[in-house]
């Protein structure tokens, strides 16, 4: 198969039928479920962050890292949802995986799970409820399922050669989606995961990809004191994601060492820039613990931020490409009303084409005169969202809750911690930050009243 040309027909719509696309699927799902669940990988390797069905955004980065996939790929997780293009994202990745099953590797993220995947905001279990018919739709939403459930949760990339022993070359490093857990002290934990399961609210799985580090860096930390009582902070309850933890620098450190690592990168949390250093070593140079890609430009189409991917290269050093935001069916898809979408489902499917195939997204927005409507949402900027900030539930670094009994050195450490985030917060630009705070509730583990 030619995966380029096949990756520009998914561009233009003309999608397989729905049996052909569960059978891809199927076919990727098998060649991971023999992969184990912690890979072991060499550079020069890729590494590419969070792309969320934004499957213009996954072509930009083929242009970039080569179609031939001469070099490796690894991704972060946290295909589906949020883009519109979950199907076309997931069916190009596993044709992709079947054809180069060691020059691509995908690992799970925290929305590669039925209870996310169904339930989240223009989630892929949504976007096949209108692309498809029901036959479709159970065929294909039981495919993708088991995709999910096949995907390895964790590698480790290691330098083809002795690096030098400066900041900023590694020679071992360890890639997950969100994190670290306090449950898995070592690799070998990790490899011994059932992954095989959806993702519950706690235990190591949820940890490894709903966790997310502290705010500690030399932006936020004022001053000596301070920098080292943050180097005594490990682990903190994650109010935000409403499950799993903050992992701070202790935590990070101790699992570094312990099994003779340099450093972790993950994804789960889109970032201004693309990417994002946390947890320094010391207060000024030295280098940082932790690094977060996210590859998804202008995310949800309000966003406006920048996407990241990075080599790490033979001799450990990092090379950083940005992806540029703009305007594409990926962004103004994700920003239209659920109700825009989903009414007279089953009338315009069947005026599309009849009850067995999967219908192209821009033919279901064109056809129903949405251009306009889709136009005008896409350029409404993303300063008016504010007013719903201010209604928006912020939860704190620091959950209700907390054991009352505790020493007087935990309990500042705890408002330390807390006060951290809020500093974190002000450093980000208005419209990212006012996008990422009404967009909140979708970043948390979804509720009972949800599912």
């Amino acid at each position: 198969m030619d995966i380029h040309a096949f990756a520009r027909r998914l561009e233009k719509g003309h999608l397989p039928p729905s049996q052909e696309i569960a059978q891809t699927i199927l076919s990727a799902a098998l060649v991971m479920k023999e992969r184990p669940a912690l890979l072991h990988l060499s550079s020069p390797c890729w590494i590419v962050g969070d792309v969320h069905g934004q499957y213009f955004d996954v072509m930009q980065i083929f242009d970039r890292v080569g179609w031939d996939l001469s070099c490796p790929v690894l991704f972060l997780g946290d295909y589906v949802d949020r883009g519109g293009f979950s199907l076309e994202t997931v069916l190009l990745l596993s044709a992709m995986k079947t054809q180069f099953p060691d020059n691509i590797h995908l690992l799970r993220g925290n929305h590669e799970t039925t209870t996310v995947a169904g339930t989240v905001s223009m989630s892929a279990k949504e976007e096949l409820k209108w692309r498809c018919s029901e036959s479709a739709f159970v065929q294909l939403w039981e495919a993708l399922n088991v995709w999910f459930e096949s995907l390895p949760i964790a590698a480790t990339v290691t330098s083809q050669v002795p690096p030098v022993p400066s900041p900023g070359h590694y020679r071992r490093i360890f890639c997950v989606h969100g994190g670290i857990s306090p449950r898995a002290a070592t690799l070998d934990d990790i490899a011994s995961v059932e992954r095989t399961r959806d993702v519950p609210k706690k235990g190591v799985l949820t940890d490894l990809l709903w966790s997310d580090p502290m705010a500690m860096n030399s932006k936020v930390i004022k001053n000596d004191r301070e920098w080292e009582e943050a180097k005594e902070i490990d682990w903190m309850p994650n109010a935000k994601r409403g499950c799993s933890y903050f992992y701070g620098w202790a935590a990070v450190e101790q699992f570094l060492v312990k099994n003779d690592l340099d450093l972790i990168v993950r994804a789960h949390e889109a970032q201004d820039v693309g990417h994002a250093w946390h947890l320094a070593k010391k207060r000024s140079g030295g280098g940082e613990l932790v690094l977060t890609v996210f590859s998804a430009p202008n995310y949800c189409g309000t966003y406006g931020n920048y996407g990241s991917i990075v080599m790490m290269k033979g001799d450990g050093s990092f090379h950083f490409v940005r992806l540029l935001p703009r305007e594409s069916p990926s962004s103004y898809i994700s920003t239209v009303a659920r109700n825009v979408l989903s009414e007279e489902r089953a009338s315009r499917r069947s005026s599309l084409g009849g009850s067995g195939e999967v219908v192209s997204v821009d033919s279901l927005v064109v056809h129903r005169g949405r251009a306009s409507t889709v136009g005008a949402i896409r350029r409404q900027p993303a300063g008016g969202l504010f007013e719903k900030a201010e209604k928006a539930n912020i939860v704190p670094v620091i959950g209700d809750g907390e054991d009352e009994k505790s020493s007087p050195r935990i309990n500042r450490l705890k408002r330390f911690a807390s006060s951290l985030k809020f500093r974190a917060v002000r450093l980000f630009s208005s419209r990212f930050k006012n996008a990422s705070i009404v967009d909140m509730p979708n970043e948390r583990y979804p509720s009972l009243e949800d599912q």
